[in-house]
């Protein structure tokens, strides 16, 4: 678990969105509903429960999020770029050629993405895997 310290979560909600709608300018899409009605719940995931280590984002006791509304990704890059996976500079290249940052997470191109989505109602059955496999390992995630 990351340390405690203080959080102001009205002015990172804030930070957050407006990067949402900084990338959702950039790509000339986005949506934003979706990813608005995340901000909080992913601020608290990254601010007080998840373990990461964005400088080893396939560390073997990291937290998982299955973000299975994959829609609402632009909460979870403002978050995996404000914690250091990737530079905020991708946001100018949201949905564009060459930018890793698409309209659904992909885990193969983004940092911190531990499953591609987009099929709304597939992440249960996907945590269920993670979690059933981090059993048999022995691991805490």
């Amino acid at each position: 678990m990351n340390e405690m310290k203080p959080v102001d979560y009205k002015s990172l909600g804030k930070k957050y969105r407006r990067d949402i709608i900084h990338m959702a300018i950039a790509g000339g899409r986005g949506h934003l509903g979706a990813a608005f009605s995340l901000v909080e719940i992913i601020a608290v995931l990254f601010e007080r429960i998840l373990s990461f280590k964005p400088t080893d984002p396939h560390w073997a006791e990291r937290d998982r999020v299955i973000l299975s509304k994959g829609h609402g990704c632009m909460a979870l890059y403002a978050a995996l770029a404000e914690k250091g996976f990737f530079p905020k500079t991708e946001f100018d290249r949201f949905c564009k050629a060459g930018g890793i940052l698409g309209g659904h997470p992909d885990h193969r191109l983004v940092p911190g993405v531990e499953h591609s989505t987009g099929s709304l109602g597939h992440g249960i059955s996907v945590g269920i895997g993670m979690a059933l496999a981090a059993r048999m390992d022995k691991l805490k995630y």
